[in-house]
């Protein structure tokens, strides 16, 4: 068998891997601050997501579902971003955090 055969193969089962064991995709994508950015790629980007809005399951394992999160911009929480957008979408998660839009503090207040 050539060498494209058995990484076609291996990168398939790779891929797969996590569906077959009732897991989630996005559990199997890289950390983003354990690679080099680069263009095209997504990974893990945590402490990105405000409260209720990460993507899956946290480093802590307290949870295993999206949007589960109960602290703005926790660095145990991730949401998939393109490896080249995560510092930037840390920056914006922790402005929002100290800079609340109008709705925001309406739901926080209510």
């Amino acid at each position: 068998m050539s060498y494209c055969k058995k990484a076609f193969i291996l990168s398939t089962l790779l891929s797969v891997a996590p569906l077959a064991s009732g897991g989630d995709p996005r559990d199997a994508l890289p950390d983003c601050d354990e690679m080099n950015p680069t263009e095209g790629v997504f990974c893990k980007c945590y402490g990105s997501a405000l409260k209720g809005q990460n993507d899956c399951t946290n480093k802590a394992g307290t949870h295993g579902c999206g949007g589960a999160s109960q602290i703005d911009c926790d660095v145990g929480e991730y949401k998939v971003v393109e490896s080249t957008k995560c510092t930037d979408q840390k920056t914006l998660c922790l402005k929002q955090k100290d800079n609340p839009s109008l709705v925001q503090k309406l739901v926080r207040w209510l």
